[in-house]
């Protein structure tokens, strides 16, 4: 087996179909445009457009929720610098080009394990889930079923999602054209083509592994995209300090980041949270806190590196 636990996690979720749920977002902020109570609810997203047992249909994605919650975090918001996107992007993006190709053979996995905490909506009430542990095996054989452990649940992965390499691997390695993809992809979605296009390239970034040149190609288009701004210092879900890539939403006050060791650009992980006051929250208000522990191959679901 191989340890990928140094690499730069490369891009990560899948091209998913049009009504994908997105990590850290989507089934809160349509809530909060519907002006609907909230109850926050983890929803995972694998590396592909999976059916889970006891769900019908492909891209099904099913709710883990720690039993107790805590505090709700609150940061200091910062405006970032819109005019450093291009040259910190290009420097992720060259860190990326520069890692060793790793594939995953018929009948291995891909092993992520991360630690995960989200928000629960409750009336005027927000609380955070407890910090927790999230590790999932993805199949790179469709006839082969996954496997999920996150808050105290085990969930098998039904066979026959799509692998990694049909998730990533025929990604443009042309930034425009990845954009173009981006645009094309999430037409007439959310709150506008340049939220929906960032949305787009950060599905990527957490649990999948595509090409050195994909993950290059992702973090350029990234770069093109108006709005897009770097926040000199970004906190993932267990402290570690990085510079940070994001963009807010403006029709609902929340930004989310992608955070990167400001050394090696290593991904670390995202952040969500409010820039202003509204629907219950104040600003600096987190609603979402992810960080990559560690990315391997392994032989088997369920067996770790």
């Amino acid at each position: 087996m191989n340890d990928l636990s140094q690499l730069l996690p490369a891009p990560a979720t899948p091209d998913l179909p049009d009504d994908r749920h997105r990590l850290l977002k989507d089934h809160l902020l349509r809530e909060i445009r519907a002006g609907k109570p909230v109850r926050r609810r983890r929803l995972v997203l694998v590396a592909a457009a999976v059916a889970v047992v006891g769900l019908a249909g492909a891209g099904a994605f099913v709710a883990l929720r720690a039993p107790q919650t805590r505090p709700v975090m609150v940061i200091a918001v910062q405006e970032g610098d819109a005019g450093a996107v291009q040259q910190l992007l290009d420097r992720i993006a060259l860190a990326a080009a520069g890692q060793s190709p790793v594939s995953v053979a018929p009948g291995q996995f891909l092993y992520i394990k991360s630690k995960v905490a989200f928000a629960e909506f409750g009336g005027k009430s927000v609380r955070m889930d407890p910090l927790h542990d999230r590790q999932i095996w993805l199949s790179q054989d469709p006839k082969q079923p996954g496997l999920l452990k996150e808050g105290g649940r085990t969930i098998k992965l039904d066979a026959g999602h799509r692998t990694n390499e049909e998730i990533v691997g025929n990604l443009p390695t042309d930034p425009a054209a990845l954009l173009a993809k981006a645009y094309a992809d999430t037409q007439g979605q959310g709150n506008g083509r340049d939220q929906e296009a960032f949305a787009y390239v950060g599905d990527h970034l957490f649990e999948s592994l595509p090409s050195p040149a994909v993950s290059a190609a992702l973090y350029r288009a990234a770069a093109l995209i108006p709005g897009v701004v770097t926040i000199d210092d970004a906190v993932d879900a267990i402290g570690r300090h990085g510079v940070a890539v994001g963009r807010t939403d403006e029709a609902n006050g929340i930004r989310h980041e992608w955070i990167f060791d400001r050394e090696t650009f290593a991904y670390l992980g995202e952040r969500e949270y409010a820039v202003r006051d509204g629907n219950g929250m104040t600003a600096g208000t987190v609603i979402g806190i992810t960080a990559v522990l560690q990315r391997a191959v392994v032989d088997r679901a369920g067996r770790t590196p």
